[in-house]
Formats: C-alpha cells, structure tokens, sequence
C-alpha cells in the first residue's frame, strides 16, 4: 500500500495519498473517497444519485448517473473517469485488495436458505458470494443468481442488489 501512497504523492492525488498512508482503507476513508468522487462528478453538471452500499458485498457503492442540462452521455462518461482517477483510483484498488465482501447477514441468511431448499449444499460458513460459488458445480450460478435476486426482493423490496461473481469460478 506504501506504493500507492507514494503514486498518489507522486501525481499530485493529496486526498487520495493521506487515505493510503496509514497502510490501510477504513470503511470510513472509502467513503469519504466515494463522497469525493460522486461529489466532483456532480459539479460537472452530471447528476448522481446518492450511493448506497450493496447489501451483496458491503464493498461497492452503486449509484446513477443521468445527464443535467447541457451535459452528453460522453460527457458523463468523461466525468466519471476523470474523478475517478483525482478521487479513489488508487484508495479504490487497495481497499479492495485489503478487505473482504461480506453479505448482508439477513440476505446472507436468506441466501443459504433458498440454496438449500433447492438441494444445494451449504456449511453456514459462508461469507460472501465467492464463498457461496466455491463449488459452481454444488451452487451453479443460475441457482446462486435465483436465490440472491429472489431473497433480495423479498427482504429489500425495490433495493437492487446487484453482485459480480468471480469469473474463474464460474463454469
């Protein structure tokens, strides 16, 4: 992480080098850099929707964009990786490689119990969705993808919940 903190030192990213100093991303520090980001997006004219945290991983925080007055889809496009890269490119890659998805638990446990109810195998053990893809031939994804969009409906009614699953995992 050292060498992130010096990257962003390096080019000038203040903000994003005082998060990576310490060594570590809090959850706080990483929206602090999303609420940077969104914000600086916003003073392009975009309009942004607040960012909520996925109840699928803790980790990614979803929002949308729309264009204000005067402002193209490139200009949206543009925006989003121009603050992106001044605001959490760099705090972005080392929180994710530093801290796990972790499933909202009343989803998580919903999760485990539709993958059960359609004879699935799961030890409760589980975390996430890597963790609920470890055996795609156990839990495969059309099953795994049913369970999570069926039980977020359910528990979180008109809350997307999307999820990435890992693609060498995934037959």
């Amino acid at each position: 992480m050292q060498v992130a903190a010096r990257q962003a030192q390096d080019a000038g990213l203040t903000f994003q080098a005082n998060i990576l100093n310490d060594g570590k991303v809090t959850d706080a520090e990483y929206r602090d850099a999303m609420d940077a980001h969104v914000s600086c997006i916003r003073q392009t004219g975009v309009k942004v929707t607040d960012p909520q945290l996925s109840l699928a991983d803790n980790q990614r925080y979803l929002y949308e964009m729309t264009p204000g007055p005067g402002v193209g889809e490139g200009n949206i496009q543009q925006a989003e990786k121009d603050c992106y890269a001044q605001w959490r490119g760099l705090v972005d890659d080392q929180y994710f490689a530093t801290n796990e998805p972790r499933m909202d638990a009343a989803l998580l446990a919903g999760v485990q119990q539709c993958l059960r109810d359609r004879g699935v195998n799961v030890s409760g053990q589980e975390t996430n969705v890597p963790d609920l893809q470890s055996d795609p031939a156990n839990a495969p994804v059309d099953q795994l993808t049913t369970c999570i969009q069926s039980t977020g409906k359910t528990l979180y009614p008109g809350v997307a919940i999307p999820f990435m699953f890992d693609p060498l995992s995934t037959p």
